[in-house]
């Protein structure tokens, strides 16, 4: 390998300067560099897609807004439920998932969950929570709830969890 490298810059020098590349290979989109790659998944989405964290401890927010946003989700983040309803109402059609607290100190996510299906029958809903209760998951899934995520939070659990609700 290193002296097929060594051949390679030798001809170059033999040669004069050494192909310089096209100013349009420059200028093309990432976009075009893909196309045809069979590497790239074709069935990945056009847009980014957008995910509502709802949570009423900022810092729990945050991690899972940076866990999310390192790989590619946009969010938009509301700390009660109330304020998760109306950023659902005035981003409906942008928001793919809605991840919820079930414990939260103005409405639990029973309600939310339940109000946002009023809204939109379809929505898909991922419940985080720190409390373990095999029935309660058991209710939440039959509920047509699309996951849940314990806490503390693991991101590739969590990553997997998001994946799988949105595939839903």
């Amino acid at each position: 390998m290193m002296a097929r490298r060594m051949q390679a810059k030798r001809e170059g020098l033999k040669s004069g300067s050494p192909k310089q590349r096209e100013p349009a290979e420059f200028s093309r989109s990432r976009e075009n560099d893909l196309k045809g790659d069979p590497m790239v998944n074709a069935d990945l989405p056009q847009r980014p897609q957008t995910l509502l964290i709802v949570d009423d401890e900022e810092a729990l927010v945050e991690l899972v807004r940076r866990m999310v946003e390192r790989n590619g989700y946009r969010t938009l983040a509301a700390r009660s439920a109330g304020e998760a309803l109306d950023l659902y109402r005035a981003h409906r059609d942008e928001i793919d998932l809605v991840i919820t607290d079930l414990v939260m100190g103005d409405r639990d996510g029973w309600e939310v969950a339940r109000e946002l299906r009023e809204i939109n029958p379809d929505v898909r809903i991922l419940v985080s929570t720190g409390f373990h209760d095999e029935d309660d998951i058991g209710r939440m899934l039959q509920a047509g709830i699309r996951g849940v995520v314990l806490k503390p939070y693991q991101s590739q659990q969590l990553l997997e969890k998001v994946r799988e609700a949105l595939d839903s």
